[in-house]
C-alpha cells in the first residue's frame, strides 16, 4: 500500500496494481486453503477462527491470467488503476471448512480458536474491466482435485 501511494504521489509514469488474495490452481502453494485441504487429507485437527465470517479471498490462475491479458490488451496510459480481485460469490469459512472435509473424506475435527477479524474483497471495479471470476465453491473444489492427486 505504501510503494501504491509512493508510485501515484511521485511517481512520473502510470500503474496498473492487481491486489491479490490467495491464488489458487495447479502450482499453488502456502495459502491458508491449501494448507487446510493438506490438514483434511491428513485427518489432522483443522484449527478456523471467525466460522460464520463470508470468505471470498481467493482467485483461480486461470482468471487471474486472462484478465492480465485483457488489461494488456486494452491498456491506455492515461491513470493509475487499482483492482481488487476476489471470487464470485462467498462461502463462510465453516462452509469451506465442511466442504473440504466432506470432498477429502476427512475425520479430521475442528477447533475454533481466536483470530483476526475476517473480511471480503469488492471486485466489481474488476469484472467492470473483464475479469470473470469462477464460484468460490468450484475455486475450492478444483484445489481438492489438485491436492488430492498432487504426489506425495
Amino acid at each position: 500500500l505504501l510503494a501504491e501511494q509512493h508510485i501515484r504521489e511521485r511517481g512520473n509514469f502510470k500503474v496498473t496494481v492487481l491486489r491479490l488474495p490467495g491464488v489458487l490452481g495447479d502450482g499453488a502453494s502456502s495459502i491458508w486453503v491449501i494448507r487446510l485441504i493438506q490438514a483434511a487429507i491428513k485427518n489432522k485437527k483443522l484449527y478456523i477462527y471467525n466460522p460464520n465470517a463470508p470468505f471470498n479471498n481467493a482467485v483461480d490462475i486461470g482468471s487471474l491470467v486472462k484478465f492480465f491479458h485483457a488489461l494488456a490488451i486494452g491498456y491506455q496510459d492515461n491513470s493509475h488503476e487499482l483492482y481488487l480481485l476476489a471470487s464470485s460469490g462467498q462461502l463462510t469459512i465453516s462452509q469451506i471448512v465442511e466442504k473440504i472435509i466432506a470432498e477429502t473424506n476427512s475425520s479430521s475435527t475442528v477447533e475454533f480458536i481466536e483470530g483476526r477479524n475476517s473480511f471480503t474483497l469488492d471486485c466489481r471495479k474488476a469484472t467492470k474491466n473483464g475479469y470473470d471470476p469462477p464460484l468460490l465453491s468450484t475455486i475450492i473444489e478444483n484445489q481438492i482435485n489438485i491436492e488430492l492427486n498432487r504426489p506425495i
